[in-house]
Parts: C-alpha cells; sequence; structure tokens
C-alpha cells in the first residue's frame, strides 16, 4: 500500500512541477576560492509562480529525512529540528499552552 501512495505522490508532484520552473547553477562568488570544491556551483531548481513553488516545498518536505511530530501546543504538526523538541517554532504562544496542559493536569498538593 505504501508503495502505491509513493508512486501516487510522485505522480502527482511530477505533474504539477512540469514546466513550473527552471534549473539554474548558484555560485558563491564571495568565497575566497570560488572555483575550489567548497565553491562548487549548486545546481537548484527556480519556481516560476507561487504555486509551483508550494508544490516543490511540499516534494522537499516529504523528502526531508527529520521526523515529524504533533506540536504539544497547537496540536499542528511540524518537523522534529532538535533531540526533545515538544512544540513547533511558529510562535511562543505554543509552549505557553504546553506548560498550561502540564501543570493543570497534574495539580500540585
Amino acid at each position: 500500500m505504501l508503495v502505491v501512495a509513493v508512486a501516487y505522490l510522485q505522480q502527482l508532484l511530477t505533474s504539477k512541477l512540469k514546466g513550473g520552473g527552471d534549473l539554474r547553477f548558484g555560485m558563491d562568488f564571495g568565497h575566497k576560492h570560488p572555483l575550489s570544491e567548497m565553491g562548487r556551483p549548486v545546481l537548484a531548481w527556480v519556481p516560476s509562480d507561487l504555486k509551483a513553488a508550494l508544490w516543490f516545498q511540499l516534494a522537499q518536505d516529504v523528502a526531508d529525512a527529520r521526523s515529524w511530530k504533533l506540536c504539544a501546543g497547537c496540536g499542528l504538526p511540524f518537523p522534529v529540528r532538535r533531540a526533545g523538541q515538544e512544540c513547533c517554532a511558529g510562535s511562543p504562544s505554543c509552549r505557553k499552552k504546553k506548560e498550561r496542559k502540564n501543570t493543570g493536569s497534574g495539580g500540585d498538593t
């Protein structure tokens, strides 16, 4: 079943990204040695419009190796950036909500 889902997602993303951008080389000419291995050109896909950029961002998120969790504050999914992360980085209010949930449910005696 997972194979079918991955194949469908690949087909969907390919169709949404078709003709929606250009491949370009980017290079850091400000680097001390721009033609060294560290300063080699990097191939990048540049989306042609906002819709293509959003589909490309989805494709990058799906291919991201980081795991995802549900935020303990707002309940929305977020990519885990560090070990032990419980809340998304969306806003400080998520951490406050999480703290309120933890202190309100235990009851100090």
